[in-house]
């Protein structure tokens, strides 16, 4: 398989803009979205908590944890 095949495989969706439409995306189109949701959670753990599509989304999240 070649670079072009695999290219047009890969469905590009426009990031949702409301937080519903986060809410409410199934499991199957949130792993193709590319997104990093971040969840304050101060009441468990004084931190927040990051949701990520992919591991390179994984990634950004773990970088933003360690700035702090």
């Amino acid at each position: 398989m070649n670079l072009k095949d695999l290219l047009q495989k890969v469905s590009h969706t426009d990031p949702p803009t409301r937080l519903e439409d986060v809410l409410l995306m199934p499991l199957s189109k949130f792993r193709k979205a590319g997104l990093l949701c971040r969840v304050p959670c101060d009441h468990l753990t004084g931190g927040d908590y990051y949701i990520a599509s992919s591991e390179k989304e994984a990634a950004v999240g773990r970088a933003e944890c360690h700035k702090s």
